[in-house]
């Protein structure tokens, strides 16, 4: 079975809205930092270790795991 790389319409929209930051971040850190979209949930890396996992919620909320 796939991955799927995606967020829902809504998700997408919320998540486009309050990490517009992110991407200027991520082009900036000349390959130190990354984002893999996965089904409605994003990792954000760095240098190729997962930092942690962004969950958005349709109620403007985020749930983050950190990983040590």
């Amino acid at each position: 079975m796939p991955i799927k790389r995606y967020f829902s319409d809504i998700l997408f929209l919320q998540v486009k809205k309050d990490f517009a930051f992110l991407v200027q971040f991520i082009q900036n850190s000349y390959g130190e930092y990354d984002l893999a979209i996965r089904e409605n949930y994003f990792n954000l890396y760095y240098k190729g270790n997962s930092m942690g996992m962004i969950k958005p919620y349709k109620s403007d909320s985020y749930k983050i795991s950190i990983h040590s």
